[in-house]
């Protein structure tokens, strides 16, 4: 598990915990067929938007994305429902967040937020 820091307008953060799809089947896998979203973090090898599509094939419940730039800026959010496949706007994403839909206003997420991946941490 992983915390992310996001620092919203206003100097203002907040920090989700996170699971670190660093595995083929963790990535493969995500969060299809789960009853409940965990947050969920993917680091891309590459750049290209195309290899940042993401799907919602077999998800339960609908999701927020968060794509984050190469300067850890938050670039893009969209909300999917399921069974739906999306790829974003621009490329240069080095981190896709996957996350509960009602966590982008709970925490007050917006582009052109700022974030940081902060060091692995013991489950609670």
């Amino acid at each position: 598990m992983y915390k992310i820091l996001i620092k919203t307008k206003n100097d203002k953060q907040s920090i989700i915990k996170v699971d670190y799809a660093n595995t083929f089947m963790k990535r493969f896998k995500g969060l299809m067929f789960k009853d409940e979203i965990t947050p969920l973090l993917f680091k891309q090898d590459n750049e290209n938007k195309f290899l940042a599509t993401i799907h919602t094939l077999f998800m339960k419940k609908t999701i927020a994305i968060i794509y984050v730039n190469t300067h850890d800026e938050i670039q893009e959010i969209i909300t999917l429902k399921p069974w739906k496949i999306y790829t974003p706007q621009k490329s240069g994403i080095k981190y896709i967040i996957e996350v509960s839909e009602n966590t982008i206003k709970e925490n007050n997420i917006e582009i052109t937020n700022k974030i940081k991946v902060l060091k692995k941490i013991e489950k609670d």
